[in-house]
């Protein structure tokens, strides 16, 4: 099935932003493990890779539908911040941003009446909401440690992350 060219696009567009991601996360990992939070490093370590998967089945998808896809230039990345709780809220804000992006897609994909980039898009926008809940459940947990003994607790509930790919996939959309 055949994209606009506005929707082709925006998709080779959030194929960049999933690669952005990916190394907005591993800044986030290098500032921590510097700090010496090896938990929390380890959790950004495997947002990196989702991030990574995300761009995958972004390119899966064009591939699926006969289009190439862009490799764009990327954004420099910092890692330099302020504390784990200024890495969380640059988290929670990074992927605010994401679901942003991800709703002009599929807003887009409307538009067009592409009912299968719809189909496909629908996957991410639950996966945003899933996102966006985990960094602010993490938030809140930071906040209301204050600093105090119970960040230990929370690195050490961070280091138990681990990164499986999903086992319900967007990338066949049929």
């Amino acid at each position: 099935m055949a994209l606009s060219e506005k929707l082709l696009d925006m998709f080779n567009e959030q194929i960049k932003h999933e690669y952005d991601s990916r190394n907005v996360y591993f800044g986030m990992e290098s500032y921590l493990r510097d700090e010496g939070w090896d938990g929390f490093a380890n959790f950004m370590h495997h947002q990196a890779d989702e991030e990574m998967v995300h761009c995958r089945y972004f390119m899966e998808f064009l591939a699926f539908t006969g289009h190439k896809w862009e490799m764009r230039a990327l954004d420099a990345q910092t890692n330099q911040y302020d504390s784990v709780l200024d890495v969380f809220q640059k988290g929670l804000e990074h992927e605010k941003f994401i679901t942003r992006k991800i709703n002009e897609l599929y807003n887009q994909a409307v538009e067009d009446k592409n009912y299968l980039a719809q189909k496909f898009l629908d996957w991410y926008i639950h996966e945003q909401a899933e996102e966006e809940d985990n960094f602010s459940t993490w938030l809140t947990q930071i906040e209301r440690s204050k600093g105090g003994p119970g960040m230990v607790m929370l690195d050490k509930e961070a280091a138990a992350r681990v990164f499986t790919p999903p086992s319900n996939p967007p990338v066949d959309p049929l």
